[in-house]
C-alpha cells in the first residue's frame, strides 16, 4: 500500500507542472472588445464604441496625406455638410494643369490648417479619386531623368469641378463647402458662376506673353482676379514650407515685366511652387509636357494655400450676408496667416501709379 501511495503522489505532480508551465505564452492578453488593431496590424488603440472600418481608417490616417473619408455607397456626392458653400473657378492652360494645382492647393492646406481646430476633407467621390490620382503621378514624375519629356495622364474627373469641405474641428455644422470650378484660356465658362477667379499663369510657357494676359482681362471683365504665378523652380526652389522669404526681388521684376499683370483694382499677384521637382516646358493635344528640376526629385508644392486664402477672404468681404461658416473661415485664416508670418512679398496687391 505504501508503495502505491507514493507512485500516485509522483503521477500528480507533474500533472501540476503541465497546468502552470514556467515559460510565459509570448502574446498579448486576450481583450475585452475595446481594442482595434490598426492596418499595420502592430499597433492597438481604444475606442469609445465601436465604429466602421472606413472611420476607424480615417482616425488613424497621416494629415500630410490625402485623405479618404467615407462616401455613400451608391455613388451620389454627399454635399451639404457645412452652412454655407463658396464657389472659385480656375482658370489654367490646360484642364489637368487647373487639376494639378488643385491637389498641390489641398496638401498645403493640409498643413495651414493643422493644429488649428479646423478640418480639411471631401466627401466627394471624383474629387478623392482626382487627389489620390493626381499626387501619385506628380510624385512619380519627378523622379523621372532630368531632360525627359513627360506626359501626364490625368483623368478629367466630374467635368472640371471639385469639393472640399473646411470647418470647425468636431462641429460639421459650421462648415464650408468649396467648389473648385476648373476651366481653361480657351473655356472660361466656368468663370459665370465663380465668386471669386483664380488665373494659373507659367512662368516657364515662352509663349504666354503681356498681351496674352491683355486678352484675358478684356474677357474677364471688371472681376477681381488672383493671378497666380508658377514655374520658377528652374531659378529658385524651395524646400520647406517656411514662407518667411519670398521669391527674390529680381525673379518677381522679371515675372511682372514678363506679364504685366496688376493693371486694374482688386486684382492680387501671388507666387507659389507648384510642384517643386517640375516644370511644365510645353502643351501638346492640349495636355501639359513635364519636365524635372535639376535641384529636386520630389512633388513638393509650397504657397499654394495662400491663393485659397485670399479667394475666402474675398468673397467674405464682398458678401451682404457671410453666414456662420464663411464668417469663421474668414477670421480663422486670417489669424493663422498672421501667426504664420508669411512674408507679404508672396502676394502683392494693385496699386495705382
Amino acid at each position: 500500500m505504501a508503495v502505491g501511495i507514493i507512485t500516485l503522489q509522483l503521477k500528480e505532480k507533474p500533472e501540476k507542472e503541465k497546468q502552470q508551465p514556467q515559460i510565459p505564452v509570448q502574446m498579448p492578453v486576450a481583450a475585452e472588445d475595446n481594442f482595434s488593431f490598426s492596418d499595420n496590424e502592430t499597433e492597438f488603440s481604444h475606442l469609445d464604441s465601436i465604429l466602421p472600418e472606413l472611420e476607424v481608417a480615417e482616425e488613424e490616417h497621416n494629415e500630410s496625406e490625402i485623405t479618404y473619408p467615407d462616401y455613400e455607397v451608391n455613388g451620389t456626392v454627399n454635399y451639404g455638410d457645412g452652412l454655407d458653400e463658396v464657389r472659385i473657378a480656375i482658370i489654367a492652360p490646360t484642364m489637368i494643369q487647373a487639376k494639378d494645382f488643385v491637389c498641390s492647393m489641398y496638401c498645403n492646406m493640409l498643413s495651414f490648417v493643422e493644429g488649428r481646430d479646423l478640418s480639411l476633407y471631401t466627401r466627394d467621390h471624383p474629387t478623392i479619386l482626382l487627389l489620390s490620382e493626381a499626387k501619385q503621378n506628380l510624385e512619380m514624375m519627378a523622379t523621372k531623368p532630368v531632360g525627359t519629356a513627360i506626359r501626364n495622364n490625368l483623368t478629367e474627373y466630374n467635368n472640371g469641378m471639385h469639393t472640399v469641405t473646411v470647418g470647425q474641428t468636431g462641429n460639421q455644422t459650421v462648415s464650408l463647402d468649396i467648389h473648385f470650378l476648373c476651366g481653361t484660356y480657351s473655356d472660361m465658362s466656368a468663370v459665370a458662376s465663380a465668386e471669386s477667379v483664380i488665373v494659373l499663369l507659367n512662368f516657364y510657357d515662352e509663349s504666354m506673353s503681356a498681351e496674352n494676359v491683355n486678352s484675358m482681362v478684356s474677357m474677364l471683365g471688371n472681376r477681381n482676379i488672383n493671378w497666380v504665378v508658377s514655374g520658377f523652380e528652374g531659378e529658385k526652389i524651395y524646400y520647406s514650407s517656411d514662407l518667411t522669404s519670398p521669391p527674390p526681388v529680381a525673379l518677381r521684376k522679371k515675372i511682372k515685366e514678363k506679364f504685366n499683370v496688376l493693371t486694374k483694382k482688386g486684382d492680387t499677384l501671388s507666387y507659389v511652387q507648384a510642384y517643386g521637382g517640375l516644370i511644365v516646358t510645353g502643351r501638346e493635344e492640349n495636355e501639359p509636357v513635364y519636365g524635372t528640376v535639376r535641384d529636386c526629385r520630389d512633388y513638393l508644392p509650397i504657397g499654394c494655400e495662400y491663393p485659397l486664402v485670399t479667394a475666402l477672404c474675398d468673397i467674405a468681404e464682398h458678401r451682404s450676408n457671410k453666414g456662420a461658416a464663411l464668417a469663421l473661415m474668414e477670421n480663422k485664416v486670417k489669424e493663422i496667416t498672421k501667426a504664420k508670418r508669411t512674408s507679404p512679398a508672396w502676394k502683392e496687391k494693385y496699386k495705382e501709379a
